[in-house]
């Protein structure tokens, strides 16, 4: 319970017996609480038009106006809902106690009063106003501090919403730039293609042949390289939206090695499979999935497997789906191969830098929630796709 000081309150003391008055007043003097008497009804609501109070102490049984009568005058006002008041009564009678509390009294003493029982219940019911009013004044605080955290939030989330606009725009900006570039490259490069063909067909010179099958093979890079970037500045963009269908993960496999069956062919690539019965049915975009996985499998074709086996597997994990690519006698350290698919962020030495088409692949691979993953086995590689 709160400590209060009786002289920070005021109490009205009503009771037309002045005598009354006067052993109420003496008790509550002797505390130090500050005092106001009235000898009836309507004077105590005379006082309340003039003063704030605390406390009131109020007898029941007053001529022209019952202490009953007052009370409900003061419960009609709204501002006295927390005031406390105490009826002074010489009835015990239950029925009029009852009354009393229903009226909206706080509590009642007897007369003749105990002077200890009255000064304890003055102090209980004072503190408890107290507390309320300390209560109230933290709700208002707080009420106060979310109204004020509320409008910083609407300004801060009004200012985020405009940067994210800002955001989209540059985003759509750089990729309406890139396209332009994209199409401002490939203008001239079919036009360099264009008679590279017509020079293939008429050279009969074998040294020249060569530089023009450089010049055409450069040329068909560079075409990849800058549709690979666009395809990258759209994947990254924040507008765009991954649209998911079931898919055969087995059958797109499949496909991917189908179409890179010359390149395992020109690489002395042997490719093993191990595919068990089942449903491997996955939510993904087909032409994203395909696109990615075939870029792993013919970039480690191209660098690692080069004159080897391969063997690719196809694991149910849960949920999830893997595709395991091992090969049991690969030379070139886990460490390498993870330089090339990003996995590692040391790029001290450029050689092991991600290529432009790896890089795409893992970004596929990431927006279906996947992982790739480098381990050593033994004398071989393992590289996982887990999707």
């Amino acid at each position: 319970m709160n400590t209060i000081e009786p002289a920070d309150f005021t109490i009205l003391m009503v009771d037309d017996t002045p005598r009354n008055l006067q052993l109420l007043g003496s008790t509550l003097k002797n505390e130090q609480y500050k005092l106001e008497f009235a000898t009836s009804g309507k004077k105590a609501l005379e006082w309340l038009k003039k003063k704030t109070f605390d406390l009131i102490l109020l007898d029941v049984m007053m001529p022209e106006m019952t202490g009953f009568e007052v009370c409900i005058e003061i419960r009609a006002n709204r501002d006295y809902d927390d005031m406390p008041i105490i009826f002074l009564t010489a009835k015990t009678d239950k029925e009029s106690i009852v009354k009393g509390f229903d009226l909206g009294a706080q509590d009642y003493v007897t007369k003749p009063f105990d002077t200890k029982e009255l000064l304890a219940r003055v102090r209980t019911h004072l503190e408890l106003k107290y507390s309320k009013e300390k209560l109230k004044s933290v709700n208002k605080w707080l009420e106060e501090m979310v109204r004020e955290r509320t409008k910083e939030l609407e300004e801060a989330n009004i200012k985020l919403d405009e940067a994210n606009k800002e955001l989209l725009n540059l985003d759509k900006a750089k990729s309406e730039f890139l396209r332009m570039i994209s199409h401002e490259i490939r203008t001239p490069l079919n036009g360099i293609m264009g008679p590279l063909h017509l020079l293939k067909n008429k050279i009969e010179s074998e040294d020249l042949m060569k530089l023009v099958n450089i010049l055409d093979y450069s040329v068909a890079r560079l075409e990849e390289y800058t549709m690979a970037a666009l395809k990258i500045t759209e994947l990254k963009s924040k507008s765009f939206y991954l649209e998911k269908q079931p898919v055969n993960l087995k059958e797109l496999v499949e496909f991917c090695l189908i179409e890179l069956s010359g390149t395992f062919k020109n690489y002395n690539v042997l490719v093993n499979t191990k595919f068990k019965e089942g449903d491997y049915i996955i939510e993904a975009n087909y032409e994203l999935l395909f696109k990615a996985i075939k870029t792993i499998l013919a970039g480690l074709a191209e660098n690692y497997y080069n004159e080897g086996d391969m063997e690719i597997q196809l694991i149910k994990q849960g949920e999830k789906m893997a595709i395991s690519i091992i090969n049991n006698k690969i030379k070139i350290s886990s460490e390498k191969i993870a330089h090339q698919f990003g996995l590692v962020e040391d790029f001290t030495d450029v050689t092991h830098h991600t290529s432009l088409y790896v890089y795409l692949a893992n970004i596929i691979i990431e927006l279906h929630n996947g992982i790739i993953q480098v381990d050593k086995i033994k004398d071989g590689i393992l590289v996982k796709l887990t999707l």
